[in-house]
């Protein structure tokens, strides 16, 4: 049985919130992997061990922090062969990291590949993979009318990942539904085994056409980067969230020259304040930047 957490209460307009305060712009040395190095959708770290992912290729590509530069190192394949993962967004718990491909058709040409609906999960060098997540999708009543339908029709579409323990938070670029997106939250275990799912979704009150582009853990709860399910609206924001509560919204995220806020690694956090790094879909390297979010 799929269990519903509805919250009704709306963010706060967009226009009244105060642009985060841009710290500086990382540099990328060397470049991530051709082709790859225009499409970083997402990072994650633990420990001196950080991991990006790119929904361009069937790998991932691991990278180290050092005095404001990222360092690409070793890629890692997840599938021997055949076609792109589509990998949308990346988590970790535990040291264990989470890899999700979209679960969706693509924007544009509407392309279906089997590999996109994939979680895979990375322990050390172990390698595991999972299709569950797809039959879940289709199985939760919210989302089976969406689920997939290309972008361009609201379809459903992975971006967000977070996870806390055993819990993974699934965030949903689209659909967005009469100004509602979606969080499906489940159990890491489960996915990856033959134990009962048992699902909850989430339903955040982000606006009229606003989804979640990407999600990092902290420690009192999940920052979420929203953005427009297709074009329009151009709005980015950062908001904190606590599941089953309404999200609170801490900053709009200023957009570069080129590309469109895609990735969200939280640095670090105190009483006050997260630093975050953002990544942008489109220039070189994700174009790194760092940004401080007060907390609220």
């Amino acid at each position: 049985m799929i269990r519903l957490c509805t919250l009704t209460l709306m963010l706060a307009l967009t226009l009244a919130l105060p642009v985060a305060a841009e710290d500086n712009r990382w540099r990328v040395v060397p470049d991530f992997a051709k082709k790859a190095r225009k499409d970083i959708s997402g990072a994650a770290c633990t420990g001196t061990r950080c991991i990006a992912v790119n929904d361009e290729k069937n790998e991932v590509q691991e990278f180290t922090i050092r005095h404001r530069r990222l360092k690409p190192g070793k890629r890692i394949r997840l599938l021997d062969k055949g076609d792109e993962i589509d990998a949308e967004a990346i988590a970790v718990s535990d040291g264990i990291f989470y890899v999700t491909g979209s679960h969706g058709l693509s924007r544009k040409k509407a392309k279906l590949t089997d590999a996109a609906f994939t979680l895979f999960r990375i322990d050390g060098e172990r390698i595991d993979r999972t299709a569950r997540l797809r039959k879940l999708i289709t199985e939760t009543p919210a989302l089976k009318d969406y689920a997939e339908k290309p972008l361009n029709r609201n379809g459903v579409n992975i971006e967000g990942l977070a996870a806390q323990g055993d819990t993974l938070y699934f965030g949903l670029r689209g659909p967005s539904v009469k100004g509602t997106a979606f969080v499906l939250q489940a159990s890491a275990g489960a996915l990856f085994s033959d134990a009962p799912l048992d699902p909850v979704l989430h339903t955040l009150a982000l606006g009229d056409r606003i989804g979640i582009r990407d999600m990092a853990a902290t420690g009192d709860g999940v920052l979420i980067l929203t953005g427009p399910v297709n074009t329009l609206p151009r709005r980015y924001t950062v908001a904190l969230w606590h599941p089953g509560t309404a999200p609170v919204t801490l900053a709009k995220i200023p957009r570069p020259e080129r590309g469109k806020p895609e990735g969200l690694l939280l640095l670090s956090e105190d009483d006050t304040a997260y630093d975050v790094l953002i990544f942008h879909d489109g220039p070189r390297n994700g174009a790194p930047v760092q940004l401080s979010l007060d907390k609220p």
